[in-house]
Formats: C-alpha cells, sequence, structure tokens
C-alpha cells in the first residue's frame, strides 16, 4: 500500500471531480464550493448529535453507534475532498 501524500490525494480528488464535472475543478464558483463543503460538514455534524445521544444515553437513532461512526468517517471524507478541490 502507496503512503497517502497531498499529492496523491490531490490527485484523486480531481480524477473524481472530473467524473462528476467534465469541465473540472475550475466549474465552479467559489459560492459553489462553499456551499457544497458546509453541505458536508453540516452533515457531520448531525452525525455528531446522534453520536452525542449515544453517549448520553439518550435514544431515538435508528443507526448503532459503529453505523454512526462510519457514516461520520465519510462525511469528514466528504468534507476533506471539497476543501481540497476548493483550495
Amino acid at each position: 500500500m502507496m503512503d497517502l501524500t497531498f499529492g496523491r490525494l490531490r490527485a484523486a480528488n480531481v480524477a473524481r471531480c472530473k467524473r462528476w464535472h467534465p469541465g473540472g475543478v475550475d466549474d465552479w464558483s467559489v459560492s459553489d464550493w462553499v456551499t457544497a463543503t458546509t453541505g458536508e460538514l453540516g452533515e457531520a455534524a448531525n452525525v455528531v448529535k446522534k453520536l452525542n445521544r449515544v453517549r448520553d444515553g439518550i435514544g431515538g437513532n435508528k443507526e448503532t453507534e459503529e453505523q454512526l461512526r462510519e457514516q461520520l468517517a465519510m462525511e469528514l471524507a466528504d468534507t476533506v475532498t471539497y476543501l481540497d478541490l476548493w483550495a
């Protein structure tokens, strides 16, 4: 397995971006990038809220703690991806 570097992360993110946005990173405006990034971060915050319920012994979650931790990892990865592309 290769070590992850910022350069490898960037290359993977740009390649992925081109699948969804054929015009590439520059197709989006700054406001598009900030909206996408904060949207993903908001989704991560919602998962954290649910994890806090687990921590505090409050019911109401449909997901297990393990499922929530997996969701949090995915939302944070999405946030990092958008931040990298935006930068």
